[in-house]
């Protein structure tokens, strides 16, 4: 398994040879990256930091660059930037995640946006790939990650439902999680 990660965001912050720093997104290099690691691992899974923060939905030039690394050889996109979670696109029997939101952080919350809500993202994957996807709802509360309860789950199903339906993912199972089966 293979994992890169790259970031679009503080490009003053870019590693060199010269000073430890961040992978900062160039496109020629995170392409130039995939295809050398692709070859080495049987499964690979590209984090990036991408994208404006605080929206709901990403930018159609983020989809078009997330298609083009599933088309080179990458298996999970996990995105993570805007501070709120975004829909779940199956491209090609891969996975984006364009955000999952955040985990833990300190922002003031946003009454509207929800950037306290989140899901444990896990996927399932076998020598055939990807099996199935779970998300496990969570709610930050006084900088703790807690598992969201109803009505707040059942809000965020839907939300989550609604947001995926816009790149045709889906159909959705749910109970105290939701699954998806590729």
């Amino acid at each position: 398994m293979g994992l890169l990660g790259y970031t679009d965001n503080e490009p003053s912050w870019e590693a060199s040879n010269q000073q430890a720093g961040t992978a900062f997104l160039h496109q020629k290099a995170v392409l130039e990256s995939i295809q050398r690691l692709r070859k080495q691992v049987d499964f690979l899974i590209l984090s990036l930091h991408l994208g404006p923060n605080m929206r709901k939905r990403p930018t159609s030039e983020y989809r078009d660059l997330a298609h083009q690394f599933i088309d080179l050889g990458v298996d999970i996109i996990h995105g993570h930037s805007s501070h709120v979670f975004q829909g779940v696109e199956i491209y090609q029997n891969k996975v984006i995640f364009y955000d999952t939101g955040d985990l833990v952080d300190d922002y003031a919350i946003d009454p509207t946006l929800h950037n306290d809500r989140s899901f444990f993202f896990i996927v399932e994957i076998n020598p055939k790939g990807i099996q199935k996807i779970r998300l496990i709802p969570t709610i930050i509360s006084n900088f703790q990650v807690n598992i969201a309860k109803d009505p707040i789950k059942k809000a965020m199903f839907d939300e989550m439902q609604t947001l995926s339906k816009e790149f045709h993912t889906g159909p959705w199972t749910q109970n105290e999680e939701l699954f998806i089966h590729l």
